[in-house]
């Protein structure tokens, strides 16, 4: 999400958007072969308005491309050349500068600090369910993280959860500890109560992501915390409820775009919004909150 808006940036402070090229590097996929990892929006329709919207705006765009090479200059030491390859075709890049969006990784002195510390590294920093590391003085939490193996929890690791969730529970139980009877008000601290249980402690609330992207859209989406799966993936199950959708991206000037998606239970899961007015969203909101209580009222 952080290239869309990067590219917006961009063009907003006044690069024109000839000299920007946009190389995605998602997963390459053969027609009827269901994708395996997540896709930016999730969300097909808004995927495709948004990326078509970039090339509207006079951004080069070339998907399903992969990082090869650069090639420096060795006298000012900047990068002038990228290279990315595709299954067809390789292309050389000019460039002035270069943001570089991929997965974050653990760097080298991060690595090295944490194995000089005696701390347990396992692909991530391990921790237990209250954030603990292997030495009881030492906290931590947040993407760097995973819990010991022991729990089986790699799916409610905290990169899946809501960071600020994550740090104000963190927060409290520190403080609880280095400033005992702080409050006279107890807190319901999952970390706390998980201190002395092998339960892996569930936050709850939803995680929420709104940006501007190119040519004034504005992107607002509203998805239970936990672990994502790609759409196709997720339709293409039993249990996977029902779809509401509400305008279309075709004329997103007059009427915006509005997703809902219902479990099998009737809870919602993931609300999507995509339109060129903020007014828009509360609108379709609306909508929604006199759906949900005609539909609680005659069930």
């Amino acid at each position: 999400m952080e290239v869309y808006c990067c590219i917006t940036a961009l063009i907003k402070y006044g690069i024109s958007p000839d000299n920007i090229q946009f190389v995605e590097s998602f997963p390459f996929r053969s027609p009827g072969k269901i994708a395996e990892q997540l896709e930016q929006f999730n969300d097909p329709v808004v995927g495709d308005t948004v990326r078509t919207s970039i090339v509207q705006e006079g951004v080069r765009y070339y998907s399903s491309y992969y990082f090869v090479d650069w090639i420096i200059h060795k006298d000012e030491n900047i990068v002038t050349t990228v290279k990315f390859e595709s299954q067809q075709r390789r292309v050389n890049l000019s460039c002035k500068a270069m943001f570089m969006y991929n997965d974050k990784l653990v760097s080298g002195r991060t690595f090295s600090a944490i194995s000089s510390a005696g701390l347990v590294f396992d692909g991530a920093l391990v921790i237990a369910p209250d954030c603990k590391t292997n030495d009881p003085f030492i906290y931590a939490a947040g993407t760097v993280t995973k819990y010991s193996r022991r729990y089986y929890a790699d799916d409610l690791a905290h990169q899946f959860f809501n960071s600020e969730e994550i740090g104000t529970k963190l927060g409290q139980s520190i403080r609880a500890k280095l400033i005992p009877n702080c409050d006279e008000k107890k807190y319901e601290d999952i970390l706390l109560s998980a201190k002395n249980s092998s339960t892996v402690p569930l936050y709850e609330k939803p995680l929420i992501t709104f940006c501007r992207l190119p040519r004034k859209l504005r992107y607002l989406s509203v998805t239970n915390p936990g672990k994502q799966i790609p759409w196709e993936i997720g339709m293409a199950s039993d249990n996977y409820g029902e779809i509401l959708v509400s305008g279309n991206c075709v004329d997103l000037e007059r009427q915006g775009y509005f997703r809902l998606h219902l479990n099998n239970q009737g809870i919602v899961e993931t609300i999507t919004c995509l339109a060129k007015f903020v007014g828009r969203f509360k609108l379709h909101l609306v909508y929604l909150f006199l759906y949900l209580l005609l539909e609680h009222r005659y069930r």
